[in-house]
């Protein structure tokens, strides 16, 4: 029997229509635009979907890709609520790299699991002191893969039934085949022995340093029988090498790029890959990002902040690097490790020097200390200040010239952080260098030298009072895990929005992930790796989803600091070396990371997201063309989509859109009564179907949800027959509504509720019923409750209404049901060309705009056009095609839409901003006469008796201030219809 043949229509993942099937189904083709529903963005939705219990015979593993910041902590929280309200017994296993990212999980998951939120609330003070009984009685486990992996060595058989039919996470899972492979094969062998399983694989980087990482993680997904050759078999099979020889000065080894032997053995790849990857890029649209340097070759796109150390530095880091440079040439280098081993002197001589020549440990008599008998190496002592001559009661200026000799990085951070101009923007320092030369030293300096406090507490009072230059450094040992989300609470606050109360935040490597630090306008990598895992991760601390929503003009400086040692070449600088080396393995990462995007089961979906508007080839593109195609799509502008498996789950979307609706018709009058033929009629532009409507108003009465009336009394929606009517208690007697001639309809009734429950019957059930009772006499009892609980409420009662006691009996083994909500995407069609009247087409790396707003020139296809390329179109024509856009629409409101304009004026430009100004303090009338001055091309756009709303006249004489910036409203013109999904 084909089980998938009966079973909600999910295509299975090895049809070949699976990709554009998928696609077509209403409920993932709703995600493609952005939004949010219940708290949760359209993206982060997605995996919940596709993993969603009843599409569980299909498809059970999922690769998250989804850069930092954009939220896969939000992703896995709804699909654990999808899956709890689906069945609230299922069990849950969380697996990550170390107990500060489960800590900083949990706080996520409370904030954001609308279950959780709901099973604490109805079980008030319960949880009140101790939020980790919930995780307990939900059945929800956690634990690090280390800790994991030994209790698989001791009792491997009782984890693996307890784990069987869970959902099961990894989280950061790149550190599950970076840190231990035996850990790794334990594991994996978990995950074959457990016959029925959800699992969710989470990563921003599931490549670091070589590309073959990523193997591992498609091989825990993929059945033994079908599994990748992992490490030079994979290489053998799939890939050619090249070396790049201009490279070879820069190491000892071959530096080569990998790229795919044929276009054939890329496509089987493509095939391995099919069903198991979800892609999602980091893009800050709003918030401009700047890396500070240039690009100096043999570098081919990465951009450096150049530090030349001075002599005195120079002297000491230069014999740091021989004698790393003898020690690594004795040795075989087998790992990133190693590297950092090997080249540890040079590491810790290029952040900073002591007056004696020292660096690293070696310097301890600069900053030890003896307190109770201790030795402390916490700060700088007096013999740090005698000889460096360094002074707190000294001048800025005088101590950052002194300073100079000894760090050129730390001199660079602390002049950028103490510059006035600075002094209300926040900063974030990473380095993964701690202790010796390391990330203390430079706190050390700003406290002690530089007027700045440790900033040790949990809380701070907003006042003028309390305003002061802090730091805060997240250490997170030694039991301080807590402490740390307290005090980053304080840094991320509204009120410290210009770091008017903390300024600076320093982190290390336990920081870099599963933590997010707002309002960075200026980020500081000291130390970079030799592979870009590590500054990709602390980039993303900083830079996530709605990480500036605080600021007004939010932009952020990169600065990736490369210590140069004065007159010696290039090959003698550690970190350029480390640069040269990281960005080769980032450009082989790209070849999957390419192959990942265009083949990810959400490819066409996240398209108005994932897609970049640069240079063919470049490194944003992957080195490949920027305009991609998606795996299997063969069709992107679909008119009809798939809705047979909406269901119950998706349906309180559906609540939301129709209550207030209820709540008008019921509002002047609640003896009103309704029928179901009025209630399609008022809601005719919600394009709700006839059985969707159905299901929805069933939900409403059932739960019961409760309708407000102007006096603010709770009622409930009641049905009588064919007819519903609102009452304050939940059940009239029977016959009741119906004697009452004064509340009698004036209408008739085209389409009663029991025609359409018929309806249903015929159409759909004869052969569910048969699937159901196939399914019970083959004994396949779980895979029939699973069927079953795919269907809504009423549908349930239908198909128990028409099969023997028995067999009902065996059903009803499940709990009920609650809800997950949905939202309609917007396709390019007809429709939508007929209201917009012009679309947005790529063309090669040109962003062209096709006006159509001539019938005959639209069907006819002589006298098409190709498109306008945006820099050469009349600046008034796109300030009038901006305007079509922001007025056809609610949200933004016309508030936000302002804001929004006024933030792309360039702050440093003195001459647009006094325009600017002047146009917002304006009045209606001066507006007018402003327009009617300026605008008239742009006036013969209308037709001649258009009246023009105050609203376009405003965005009209916003966006003319930026007549001499055409590509500034390009850009935003490309956003906008990016958005509402106009670009093809």
């Amino acid at each position: 029997m084909n089980v998938a043949s009966f079973f909600p229509s999910y295509t299975p993942i090895d049809s070949n229509s699976f990709y554009q099937d998928l696609y077509e189904m209403k409920e993932f083709h709703d995600l493609g635009s952005p939004g949010k529903m219940d708290g949760f963005y359209h993206h982060q939705i997605f995996p919940a979907r596709f993993l969603s219990p009843w599409t569980s015979l299909y498809y059970n593993s999922l690769l998250l890709i989804h850069d930092t910041g954009t939220g896969k902590s939000a992703s896995i929280a709804a699909l654990l609520n999808i899956t709890k309200t689906y069945n609230p017994k299922v069990r849950m296993l969380y697996l990550t790299r170390n107990d500060v990212l489960i800590a900083n999980f949990k706080r996520e998951l409370l904030k954001l699991c609308p279950y959780l939120n709901q099973v604490i609330a109805k079980n008030e003070g319960r949880y009140e002191d101790n939020k980790d009984l919930v995780f307990r009685h939900e059945m929800i486990d956690f634990s690090t893969f280390a800790t994991f992996a030994n209790r698989l060595k001791d009792s491997p058989v009782q984890l693996q039934k307890k784990y069987n039919n869970a959902l099961i996470i990894f989280d950061e899972v790149h550190h599950l085949v970076n840190e231990n492979l035996l850990t790794y094969m334990r594991i994996q062998e978990f995950l074959e022995k457990i016959p029925r399983k959800r699992l969710l694989l989470s990563t921003a980087t599931p490549m670091r340093d070589s590309l073959l990482e990523a193997i591992l993680l498609l091989n825990l997904m993929i059945p033994p029988d079908e599994r990748l050759p992992v490490g030079e078999g994979f290489i053998k099979k799939y890939l050619r090498s090249h070396e790049r020889r201009e490279l070879k000065e820069y190491s000892h080894e071959r530096l080569v790029e990998f790229d795919w032997k044929s276009k054939e053995v890329e496509e089987q790849f493509r095939q391995k890959i099919k069903g198991y990857v979800s892609v999602f890029r980091q893009t800050a649209e709003d918030i401009p990002i700047r890396y500070i340097g240039e690009c100096v070759k043999p570098l081919l796109y990465t951009i450096i902040y150049e530090d030349v150390l001075s002599e005195f530095q120079t002297k000491s880091y230069l014999t740091a690097f021989e004698k790393d440079v003898r020690v690594q040439g004795a040795a075989t280098v087998d790992n990133v490790d190693q590297y950092s081993s090997f080249y540890l002197n040079s590491l810790q001589a290029s952040l900073m020097v002591f007056p004696d020549g020292s660096y690293g440990q070696d310097a301890k008599r600069y900053f030890e200390q003896r307190r109770n008998n201790q030795k402390f190496y916490d700060n700088y002592n007096h013999l740090f200040f005698e000889e460096t001559g360094m002074r707190p009661t000294q001048s800025r200026d005088e101590n950052l010239r002194l300073l100079q000799k000894y760090s050129q990085i730390y001199y660079s951070i602390i002049r950028d952080i103490t510059d006035p101009e600075n002094e209300k923007k926040c900063f974030y320092v990473y380095s993964d260098k701690i202790n010796g030369s390391g990330i203390l030293r430079i706190i050390n300096l700003l406290t002690q030298v530089f007027h700045f406090s440790l900033f040790r507490g949990k809380q701070l009072s907003w006042n003028e009072a309390n305003k002061a230059n802090r730091c805060l450094y997240l250490n997170e040992k030694d039991g301080q895990v807590i402490n740390v989300a307290k005090q980053l609470e304080v840094f991320n606050s509204y009120e410290n929005r210009h770091g008017e109360y903390i300024r600076v935040v320093f982190g290390t490597d336990k920081t870099r992930e599963g933590v997010t630090i707002k309002n960075i306008q200026k980020m500081h990598i000291i130390t970079p790796n030799w592979n870009f895992g590590k500054k990709n991760q602390a980039e993303g601390r900083g830079i996530r989803l709605n990480s500036h929503a605080a600021l007004e003009n939010a932009e952020v400086d990169i600065y990736l600091h490369c210590a140069i040692p004065r007159h010696a070449p290039l090959t003698k600088s550690v970190n350029f070396l480390q640069y040269i080396r990281s960005e080769v393995k980032e450009k082989n990462n790209f070849l999957f990371s390419y192959a990942f995007l265009t083949s990810a089961v959400d490819c066409q979906i996240n398209y108005y997201n994932n897609y970049r508007l640069a240079n063919d080839y470049s490194a944003s593109c992957y080195f490949q063309k920027c305009k991609y195609s998606c795996e299997g799509i063969t069709k992107i502008n679909v008119k009809h989509l798939n809705s047979s498996n909406l269901n119950y789950f998706y349906l309180l979307s559906n609540v939301h859109r129709i209550m207030p609706y209820l709540s008008n018709l019921f509002v002047r009058n609640i003896a009103k009564v309704i029928t179901f033929d009025e209630l399609k009629n008022v809601l005719k532009k919600e394009n709700i179907t006839d059985l969707i409507l159905f299901e929805t108003i069933n939900i409403i009465i059932d739960e019961p949800i409760l309708i407000k009336n102007p006096y603010n009394i709770s009622l409930f929606l009641c049905r009588e027959g064919d007819l519903f009517y609102v009452s304050s208690v939940r059940n009239l007697p029977e016959g009741e509504l119906i004697g009452n001639d004064n509340i009698m309809p004036e209408f008739s009734i085209s389409h009663t509720v029991n025609q359409i429950q018929i309806n249903l019957f015929q159409k759909f059930f004869p052969q569910k019923l048969e699937f159901l009772s196939n399914l019970l006499s083959e004994n396949k009892d779980e895979i029939a409750r699973d069927f079953f609980d795919s269907f809504p409420s009423p549908m349930k009662q239908l198909l128990e209404a028409n099969v023997p006691k028995p067999v009902r009996d065996r059903l009803l083994n499940k709990e009920p049901v609650e809800a997950t909500p949905v939202k309609p995407a917007i396709s390019l069609d007809d429709a939508k060309i007929k209201k917009y009247k012009f679309y947005g087409l790529i063309d090669k790396d040109k962003f062209k705009l096709r006006d159509v707003s001539d019938d005959a020139e639209r069907k006819s296809n002589k006298t098409k056009t190709k498109g306008e390329n945006c820099q050469t179109v009349q600046v008034d024509k796109i300030i009038f095609y901006i305007i079509q856009i922001l007025t056809k629409h609610e949200e933004p409101t016309f508030e936000q839409n302002i804001e929004t304009i006024v933030h792309l004026i360039p702050p440093k430009s003195l001459t647009l901003n006094e325009n600017l100004r002047n146009i917002l303090a304006m009045d209606r009338e001066e507006i007018k006469q402003h327009v009617a001055e300026t605008g008239k091309e742009w006036e013969k756009m209308y037709p001649d008796d258009y009246r023009f709303t105050h609203e376009e006249l405003k965005y009209y004489a916003l966006l003319k201030i930026l007549n001499q910036r055409r590509k500034i409203l390009c850009e935003f013109l490309f956003q906008r219809m990016k958005r509402y999904g106009l670009i093809f």
